[in-house]
């Protein structure tokens, strides 16, 4: 991809933090980060080109401006590119050489070539926080993203509530798109292991609460074939509603194709209530040993859920407890537009939308070049419309 010749920049930044040829460092990693606090302060990014080995040292690295060097437009002969991406890379031959020294008897490294001049434009104030070097996911991001996992918070409305408290896009460090490839990191790292990690959480659930129960299958490769559980709520419901049960499977949507069944009857309001779930290839090796667990399940002793601790925790978490007389009741809910919402704006007739789209400006519309009320997207329809 071809770009246009720029003249030479000299990004302006911190006397302080611009680094000079003869400039001696005690460590390489020293002089790496000194380099890249200078890019930052710049606004541009690096990244580490070239290096020299003797005698497992490394005796020579370069750094160089992240726009160095060009993207082939023609792949090579027999190499297939999956997903064709735009380069930014336009030639630019800003570096930083450092050499590994021992003239005064410590290793040191020196720099021995530095190149201030770029063929681009520096990295605009208010698109900052997009260059590599100020997106670093930390530990606070990686637990973070972990809790609203758990929470079946995605990584969209992760990253708004990363802004909220973190107090603005600048403050984050990081993009939506890193925080969706740090989850898909995660999963990648569950893979394989994800059905133990389950059946341990299963195992601390029954230690935990009497009226959790689960019971899985697996075949002689050790594989699992099968798994049910059911909690103290549901096994109280089958005893109070398990006149009528209803089950019906899903269509293998998972990774394993395994079909997840419900469990479903009806209580006294005519709502659904789970009465037990069952996740199982087949039906008939889920109930193998199920007689032996009738009497255990759902026996005359089922635990029961307290209403004191739902109340209890339902005070914890707003704060305030509910009060025992309500003498204010909230308004009727409306589902009506205009006068019966807040707003205090009346629905307007067709003659009056008539005249708002009379005096409403026209625009060219870029299909047709006609001046209208109309674009590319809805061109003929509207057109239609107003024909009739």
């Amino acid at each position: 991809m071809a770009y246009e010749a720029q003249a030479a920049v000299i990004p302006d930044c911190r006397p302080e933090l611009k680094p000079y040829i003869g400039q001696v460092f005690e460590t390489l990693d020293y002089g790496i980060s000194f380099y890249e606090a200078y890019a930052n302060d710049c606004r541009f990014d690096t990244r580490r080109f070239g290096h020299k080995y003797a005698n497992g040292v490394k005796t020579w690295q370069t750094i160089v401006c992240s726009r160095q060097g060009e993207k082939l437009d023609v792949d090579e002969e027999g190499s297939y590119t999956k997903h064709r991406r735009r380069s930014s890379r336009c030639q630019c031959n800003a570096k930083l050489t450092l050499k590994y020294i021992t003239d005064s008897g410590s290793p040191r490294y020196v720099v021995s070539n530095f190149v201030d001049q770029h063929n681009h434009v520096m990295v605009d104030t208010k698109h900052v926080r997009y260059m590599k070097s100020n997106r670093n996911l930390g530990d606070i991001h990686y637990k973070f993203l972990q809790d609203c996992t758990k929470a079946n918070i995605g990584p969209t409305q992760t990253f708004n509530l990363l802004k909220e408290f973190l107090g603005g896009y600048d403050a984050v460090g990081c993009t939506v798109t890193d925080l969706r490839n740090s989850k898909r990191d995660i999963l990648q790292e569950m893979k394989g292991a994800d059905v133990q990690m389950i059946l341990n959480q299963m195992e601390e659930k029954k230690n935990t609460s009497d009226g959790f129960h689960y019971k899985f299958q697996q075949g002689s490769d050790g594989k699992l074939l099968s798994l049910f559980w059911c909690d103290a709520v549901s096994r109280k419901n089958y005893k109070m509603f398990g006149d009528i049960v209803s089950f019906d499977t899903t269509y293998s949507t998972n990774r394993y194709c395994m079909v997840f069944g419900p469990f479903t009857g009806k209580d006294n309001h005519g709502c659904p209530v789970t009465v037990n779930p069952s996740n199982d290839d087949e039906i008939v090796a889920l109930f193998d040993g199920m007689e032996e667990l009738s009497q255990k399940l759902f026996g005359d002793t089922v635990p029961s859920v307290s209403s004191m601790d739902k109340a209890q925790r339902i005070e914890n978490l707003y704060g305030a407890s509910r009060p025992s007389v309500v003498n204010v009741h909230p308004p009727n809910v409306v589902s009506t537009k205009g006068s019966g919402s807040s707003s205090g704006k009346r629905i307007a007739s067709a003659t009056e939308k008539a005249i708002i789209l009379q005096n409403k400006p026209k625009r060219r519309c870029a299909k047709c070049r006609e001046m209208g009320h109309h674009d590319a997207r809805n061109c003929g329809r509207e057109k239609g419309k107003a024909k009739m």
